[in-house]
C-alpha cells in the first residue's frame, strides 16, 4: 500500500435476493505506509488453475480436485500454500490442504506443483477452492493472505457410475453384485458419518429392491464403508433395480438396474472361406455362462451347416472351420443359445440374429 491508498467500508443488504449495483458507503479510510517502496511481491506470471479431472478416482473411496499452481518468486518471499475445499450448500469448508515451501521445490525462480491433489471427497460433486498464501514481503510477515479461488467438481468414482445423488459426509454407490447359492451379494461402499443429519437425527441409509412396476419388493439395513448385502434370490429378478436410500427423507444415492446383459452379447459373426467367426462381449454380460449352442443356416428353417456346443468360455473371438461344400455366405440365419446361472437358478436365453453383407 501507498500513502494514496484508501480502503472503502461499504454496507450491503445479505438478505436481499435481487441485489442492484448500488452500495452504502459507510466510510473511507486513508493508509500512510512508509514501507511502502520497501515491499516485495512475487513476480507477475502466476497462476492458480484446475485441472481436468479424470472419470476414474486415483483409488479406492478417495474422490479428489487437482490442481495447477504456477509463480515466480525469485526472491523466495513465499513460506507456505493453504487450500480450502469449500462447499456451498453446507456453507463449509470440507477439506484443507498445507504445502509448506522449501528451497529444493524451486526450478530456478520458478516455484511450481503441476498436481495439488485434495481426496477423501464425495465424487462428481461441484466444490470452490480457496487458495491463501503466506510469507514475508521483505518487511513483514502474513499469513494466509487470500489470492484466488477457482471453481472444481471433483472425479466420479468409474467411467460408467452409478451414483445419483452425492454430498460431503454422505455417498455410495454400489458397483456389483453376484448370484450365489440362494442368495445374490450386492456389493456397495457407503459414506455416512453423521454430519448430514434429519430433524437433528442421522440419516439411516438402506438397500431397496424394486420390480419393473416401482413397487418396493423389499429392504436391507446397509452399513458405512465396503460391504455387501445378501438378497434372498426369491425378492430379486432380472429388469428389476436396487437403490441405495435415506430411510428417513428418500435421498436415492445409487441405482442400478439388473440386466443380465446377454441380449446381442455375441456379434460380428461372418463366414467366409469355410471358417465361421464371431465375437463374444464378456464385458456387458453379468451372469456366468456355463455354456452356448450356436447352430448356422443358409435359410431360416434350413439344415445347419455348422453346430457347435461352446463350453470354453471367454471374452473374445471364436473361430470355426466348418466342413460344407458351401465356401462362403453373404447371408446368416443364426441361432444361439447361452445356459447361465440366474437369479432363479439354471436359465436359458435364446437369440436368432439375421446377419446380410452386402
Amino acid at each position: 500500500l501507498s500513502v494514496t491508498d484508501e480502503i472503502v467500508v461499504v454496507k450491503s443488504n445479505s438478505d436481499d435476493l435481487n441485489p442492484t449495483s448500488m452500495l452504502d458507503v459507510m466510510a473511507l479510510l486513508q493508509v500512510d505506509d512508509a514501507m511502502a517502496e520497501s515491499r516485495l511481491y512475487p513476480e507477475d506470471g502466476g497462476y492458480f488453475t484446475a485441472n481436468i479431472v479424470t472419470t476414474k478416482m486415483l483409488s479406492e473411496s478417495t474422490p479428489y480436485v487437482d490442481f495447477h499452481f504456477y509463480r515466480e518468486d525469485s526472491h523466495r518471499l513465499l513460506t507456505s500454500i493453504y487450500l480450502e475445499v469449500y462447499y456451498e450448500p453446507f456453507d463449509a469448508v470440507i477439506a484443507t490442504k498445507l504445502i509448506e515451501i522449501t528451497d529444493e521445490m524451486y526450478d530456478g525462480d520458478v516455484l511450481e506443483f503441476k498436481h495439488i491433489i485434495i481426496d477423501g471427497l464425495s465424487p462428481d460433486t461441484d466444490f470452490e477452492v480457496r487458495l491463501y498464501c503466506s510469507g514475508n514481503d521483505g518487511v513483514e510477515d502474513y499469513e494466509y493472505l487470500w489470492y484466488a479461488t477457482r471453481n472444481a467438481t471433483s472425479s466420479r468414482i468409474t467411467d460408467s457410475s452409478l451414483i445419483v445423488n452425492a454430498m460431503p459426509s454422505l455417498w455410495g454407490e454400489m458397483y456389483d453384485y453376484e448370484i450365489g447359492d440362494g442368495v445374490t451379494n450386492v456389493s456397495y461402499y457407503l459414506c455416512n458419518d453423521g454430519k448430514v443429519t434429519y430433524q437433528d437425527e442421522m440419516l439411516d441409509v438402506v438397500l431397496r429392491i424394486y420390480d419393473q412396476s416401482g413397487t418396493m419388493i423389499k429392504e436391507y439395513p446397509m452399513e458405512t464403508g465396503y460391504n455387501s448385502v445378501p438378497v434372498e434370490q426369491q425378492y430379486i429378478h432380472e429388469y428389476d433395480y436396487i437403490q441405495m436410500v435415506t430411510a428417513q427423507n428418500n435421498i436415492v444415492l445409487s441405482r442400478m438396474n439388473i440386466n443380465y446383459g446377454l441380449y446381442n452379447s455375441l456379434d460380428y459373426f461372418s463366414y467366409q472361406n469355410k471358417v465361421f467367426k464371431f465375437f463374444l462381449m464378456m464385458i456387458q454380460v453379468n451372469v456366468e455362462i456355463t455354456s452356448i449352442e450356436i447352430a448356422l443356416r443358409k435359410t431360416a428353417t434350413g439344415t445347419p451347416i455348422f453346430e457347435k456346443t461352446i463350453t470354453d468360455i471367454h471374452d473374445g473371438w471364436y473361430e470355426f472351420n466348418v466342413s460344407s461344400t458351401t465356401t462362403s455366405l453373404n447371408d446368416l440365419y443364426i441361432t444361439y443359445t447361452i445356459t447361465y446361472t440366474g437369479f432363479g437358478g439354471v436359465e436359458t436365453f435364446t437369440q436368432s440374429p439375421h446377419v446380410i453383407y452386402g
